[in-house]
Formats: C-alpha cells, structure tokens, sequence
C-alpha cells in the first residue's frame, strides 16, 4: 500500500514538474524583433565578428564575462560598432532566459578535447551527467550535437533543446527528492508523515523553481538528503560499511555543487549519536571523510590538476564565486533571509518545520542532530552572506527547506495522533497555502513557455511605440540578454548602459528605458526614477493574487519601460535634478 502512495504522489509531482519544462529557450520567432524585419545575420557573421571561441575561453573560467562592459560614472554605448551588436546578438541566439543555465554548456564546450570544464563550483558530477544525457538525446534523434557553434547560432532552437535536456536531468533528481522526502518523513513519524512530507516538497516554490533550471542545486540537495537517511540507518544500526557510505554520499553531494559543504556535519552527528569509544569514532570520521574526499576529487580532477597545470582559471573561477559572496552584515543578512524563506518555502511550512525541529529533538535527540545540523549551517552560511542577495539566492536553501517539509509533515502527522481535528486543520493549512504558492510558479513557467512570455510582450510593445521613430534611443541597466529584457534590434538602433550613479551634467541620456526586476520595490532608489516616468508594466498589476510576481524564478519576470520625462527633454539636468531634497525623492509616484 505504502508503494501505491508514493507512486500516486510521484506522479502527481511528474505533471508539475513537467508544466513549462521548456520556458525561456532561444529560437528564432521574434527574429523580427532582434533584426528589425531584416534578413537575420548568419552563424559565420557571428562567429566572425565576435571573433575568438564564441563559448570557451582557454585562460578563463566557464562563469566569467570575458568581455564585461563597465558603466561606472557615465553612460556606455553598447550597439557602436559591429562587433558590439554581434556580442548582444549571440546571447539571444544562444542563451535561455535564466542567467546561470548556460555557464553548464560553455563548461560542456571547454571540456570537449581535454575533459576540463573549468568551471568547478558546479561540480563534474553535474556537468559530465549532463554532457552523457546529451550524447544519449542525440543518439535517440532527440538534439544534433556538432562542434560549430555557427550551426546553433543559424538554428538557435536547437541549441534551446540543449536546455530541455539539461532540465530533464534535474527534473530526474526531484523525483528522487520526493521518494527521499517520503522515506524520512516515514522513519521519523510513519507513513502519513511521509506521504506529507513528499507532497510538501513537491508543492514548495523552491522545488517548482529548481526542477525548472539547469543547475545543480537541486540534485546537491537531493544528495544530501541521501546522506541524512543513511546516517540516519548508521545512528540505529552502527557499523563499517554505514559509515563508508555515509561518507561516500557526502562525497557525491559536494561534486554537484560546492555549496553542498554542510553535508559533512552529518558525519560527527551520527558518530556522536552512537555510544562508540573515541579512537572508533575518530577513525570512522577519519576514513569516510577521507573516502568522501575521494569520490569528490573523482568528479573533479582538475581541481588538483589545475593547481599545476592551469592555475589561471583556477583562480579565475574561484575569484569570481569569492566576489559574489562576501560576508556582510549579519542583521541584514538574516532579515534577508527570513524574507526569501517566506517565498521559497511559505510561512506555513516553516512555522511547522521549526515546531517539527522542537518535536524530534524533545523524542530522538540523537537522531535530531542528522538531519537538523546540516540543515541549520546551511542557513547559517546564507545569513552571512546573504545580505542585498536577489530572490534567487534562495536556491541555497533548498535542502534546509526540504528538512522543515520533512519535519512539517512529522509534526502535522502526530498531531492527528493526539489532537485528531486539530492534526486535520494543520494538514489543511499546509497543503493549501503551499500548493497556492507552488501554483503561482507553476504557472509563471507555463505563461512563460506557452504564452507570450513578459520580456517577449514588452518588446513588441515597445518597437511597436518606435516605428517611424529610427532615432530613438533605449536605455539598459545591464548589458541586454534574453534573461534582462527582449530581443531588440541591436544593429538599428542605439542602446545605452546607464551607470550606478547619476553622470554629470553634459552626459545624454536614453529616450527610453528597459528594467527588469523582481517586484516594483526593488527600483525604488534608483537614481533615474528623476530622469524618467513609468510607460508600461508587463505584466499589467492588477489585483490578481496569481499574477504575483514569483521572484525567485526568472520566468514571467517582471518588466518595466520607462520614458524620458517632459521636465529632462525640456533640458533639465541631472545635477539639478539631483540636488532635490530627500523628502521629495521620497515622494516619486509612478503613474
């Protein structure tokens, strides 16, 4: 019977995984739109104007721009000159509208003759699966694998398959996720905690979220909730061979992603739940840890090749993850935190996660420290250096937020035992408040795949507004790609990067102005909220709970046009405009 449950529930899950599989992939229907109704420029034009390897760079790792465009007091033109259009145009032939998806096939791309990826925070055991499932794809008729990059950039929906098949990977890692979720929630509390569990897991916007991306997040966690069962079945059963595979699956969870990390905590856990002397317990730590080293590095040579090899894009890779997550204020941090907790998993499931956490460490303290530990360093570590982080940063949370559906459906499943109605209502809460909150996304994947996405719609509206108006300008603030805004004509008209601060007083300024964000809020601030008014908004905010902008997904995100104001075109400046008091900065109201 138990089996008849998880199944029904993996189906479940296999239809909302699969709803919107392939949103925000690049093809060539909006061509009109990125080559402004004129013949669309070869994959050898491309190439050629680009210049170099359109996807790999020997001395640089796979996640770094190697040719980043810098507006710091002024703004940039980025359409001046053929090879600057080439550059943006690629992106849209190329890349998916989520930022990260496509750092995977530049590393596939890298290690094609040697097997370096050079891309080592997403581990081999992500990137090399990946690279197998293509090569299976292809043989079945399912991709075209060649190594011409021209080819793709002539037939970029080719390339788009690339990320369905990325995505089926991971998609394959969340079931996985839902059959784990069931089988801890059943050890700890029976099988109606578990069938909970399971459901919460796959109704959670971080899962919907992550099963939607290529990135290896997701099957880390997975990985990861592998090593808490089995440490787990060590604390209970003891022994050699548990601990070694123990250590063998925190092993495999770090060559995902080194994120990952706190899977190791499960290690002392379990050796400390268990009434062991010390020189055991010591060599027990000792041995799976080392094995867990090895299986590592088994994914990941040229981590310690590198080292003598290559030690450039060792660094390289390695700088630009140190850059993006610096230690800040620990206040700002945890509100932050609190924040994305709040989206990515709901209130509901962490109010009952943490009273699950009070349950299990007041009933099995010993086993409590498995799963608890890891799952509260993985926090930890997002506090510290979480502060001013996007939406998206969530997706580091996702195994601790699976551990509080887990424990959610523990408690929810022994209050029935002793409240019985009481137990009835928490289930009712549960279920409805995370399956609204995992619709929304569902259905932002589905608007963004079967619709017209809110980048596509903004373009259209947008050239629509210029036609007969070539000399037009359009602002960015950061470099165009399908993930930023739509595809516009690039080689026709004038796209401009404004800085972070306001330019001086002679600088010139867009006509128009492209944003995309995760909610309105997050502008507020912004120093050209003086220069510019509020055109349009996709998608329209009416009073729709299920038109909500899901901010931890790039799908269906939110985009604003603005255009210059009558008081700048008059001739205002901006150092006039900046002397305004901070009252009335304040007081900016978008129309």
């Amino acid at each position: 019977m138990e089996a008849y449950r998880l199944l029904a529930v993996l189906l479940a899950a296999t239809v909302v995984f699969l709803t919107g599989i392939d949103w925000g992939l690049p093809d060539a229907y909006d061509d009109d739109l990125l080559f402004g109704g004129r013949q669309a420029w070869s994959g050898a034009r491309l190439t050629a104007l680009v210049g170099g390897d359109v996807l790999s760079t020997p001395q640089v790792a796979a996640d770094v721009d190697v040719n980043p465009v810098a507006a710091e007091r002024h703004p940039v033109e980025l359409t001046d000159t053929p090879s600057s259009q080439a550059e943006l145009i690629v992106r849209y032939r190329l890349y998916s509208r989520q930022p990260d998806e496509m750092i995977t096939f530049r590393a596939l791309y890298s290690a094609r003759r040697d097997g370096d990826p050079k891309l080592y925070q997403y581990g081999g055991l992500f990137i090399y699966p990946v690279g197998a499932a293509l090569r299976v794809a292809s043989a079945v008729g399912l991709v075209v694998l060649k190594d011409d990059p021209a080819f793709y950039l002539d037939h970029p929906a080719a390339f788009g398959r690339f990320y369905v098949v990325a995505r089926l990977v991971v998609l394959g890692y969340g079931l996985a996720g839902v059959a784990l979720c069931y089988a801890l929630g059943r050890r700890f509390a029976g099988d109606l905690a578990g069938v909970i569990a399971a459901i919460l897991f796959v109704l959670m916007p971080i899962t919907v979220n992550m099963v939607h991306e290529a990135k290896p997040h997701l099957p880390a966690a997975v990985w990861m909730l592998g090593a808490v069962l089995a440490g787990d079945a060590f604390v209970r059963r003891g022994g050699w061979r548990a601990c070694l595979l123990v250590g063998a699956i925190c092993g495999l969870a770090m060559a995902n992603v080194l994120s990952a990390w706190p899977v190791w905590l499960v290690l002392p856990a379990m050796l400390l739940a268990r009434h062991e002397r010390w020189a055991s317990r010591v060599g027990k730590l000792a041995a799976a840890g080392a094995l867990s080293g090895g299986v590592y590095l088994l994914f990941n040579p040229f981590v310690v090749i590198n080292l003598f090899v290559n030690p450039a894009v060792l660094r390289s890779n390695f700088e630009n993850s140190a850059a993006m997550y610096q230690v800040g204020s620990l206040g700002a941090g945890m509100a932050n935190v609190v924040r994305l907790s709040l989206e990515a998993a709901g209130a509901a499931v962490l109010l009952a996660g943490l009273a699950g956490v009070v349950w299990l460490c007041r009933r099995q303290r010993a086993r409590a420290a498995v799963i608890v530990a890891p799952a509260a360093a993985a926090l930890a570590v997002m506090i510290t250096v979480g502060a001013g982080k996007p939406a998206e940063f969530a997706r580091f949370g996702v195994f601790a937020y699976a551990v509080l559906a887990v424990l959610a459906g523990c408690v929810s499943a022994r209050l029935i035992e002793v409240r019985g109605r009481a137990g009835f209502a928490l289930i009712f809460v549960l279920l409805a408040a995370t399956g609204f909150s995992g619709t929304r996304y569902m259905t932002a994947f589905a608007t963004d795949a079967y619709g017209r996405s809110t980048r596509i719609a903004a373009a259209h509206w947008l050239a629509n507004r210029l036609v007969g108006d070539p000399d037009a300008s359009i602002g960015v603030v950061q470099e165009p790609a399908p993930y930023a805004m739509g595809p516009m004509d690039f080689a026709g008209r004038r796209v401009v990067l404004l800085p972070d601060e306001p330019p001086g007083v002679d600088a010139a300024l867009p006509d128009w102005l492209v944003v995309s964000a995760d909610r309105r809020e997050s502008l507020h601030g912004s120093w050209w909220l003086r220069e510019y008014g509020i055109a349009a908004v996709f998608p329209d905010e009416s009073f729709d709970l299920m038109k909500r902008p899901t901010p931890i997904s790039w799908a269906n995100k939110p985009v604003f046009i603005f255009r210059r104001s009558r008081a700048a075109q008059s001739g205002e400046s901006v150092t006039a405009q900046s002397s305004r008091t901070r009252r009335e900065r304040r007081c900016v109201q978008w129309t």
